[in-house]
């Protein structure tokens, strides 16, 4: 008794341990012209969100309608139901007009619409009047479901492909976001309570 079993099918992850591994997965994705990978994998990196927060992400949620880009912006979280605020920093940004010179995408064409989601999350988005709130988040959150589950499978292989001999998953680039922000300011003795705020812990 009070022995806790492990669930099967989860296994721990780590953050990655060294910069060389992150910019090979990097230099993966970019080699192979998956440019909705490339931006999922920074934007999770660079944002600290969990998967199906950088998922979900707007065009409105980087620019203002007259084209400029946003420093920060709230956002819903779908796990918790929190309005939680995104903090834009400038590699971000650079690594969204990268991926709009690439996919020649006009943000402003598709202001309300996701960056990168899937056809039906934009079906669902644009037909959201025919459902209730209750019908939507459940359509929604089963579609980022499904779309998760796509960038963990092209993650495991970028990873596999990179040669990254300890575990990572995409829960890895949220792990990576506290792991290098700690490593990065060690003296900070503000660093934990910052991230605590950002993880919404």
């Amino acid at each position: 008794m009070g022995n806790k079993t492990k669930q099967t099918g989860k296994t721990e992850v780590y953050p990655f341990w060294y910069m060389k591994d992150i910019k090979n997965m990097i230099d993966y994705f970019k080699m192979k012209g998956q440019w909705h990978w490339y931006l999922a994998f920074h934007f999770g990196l660079l944002l600290g969100r969990r998967v199906s927060d950088t998922l979900s992400l707007k065009w409105s949620d980087f620019y203002y309608e007259n084209g400029r880009m946003k420093d920060e912006t709230d956002i819903k979280e779908w796990k918790t139901g929190k309005i939680v605020r995104l903090y834009i920093c400038e590699a971000c940004k650079d690594v969204l007009k990268l991926y709009i010179e690439h996919t020649e995408i006009d943000p402003m064409e598709n202001y309300n619409d996701f960056i990168n989601g899937t056809a039906k999350m934009s079906e669902l988005l644009e037909h959201k009047e025919e459902y209730s709130d209750e019908e939507y988040e459940e359509l929604m959150m089963k579609a980022i479901q499904g779309h998760a589950a796509a960038f963990r499978k092209q993650f495991k292989i970028a990873a596999e492909a990179c040669e990254i001999k300890y575990p990572v998953s995409t829960h890895s680039l949220r792990k990576n976001f506290g792991y290098w922000s700690v490593k990065l300011h060690p003296y900070d003795i503000t660093t934990v309570d910052k991230l605590q705020g950002i993880f919404s812990h």
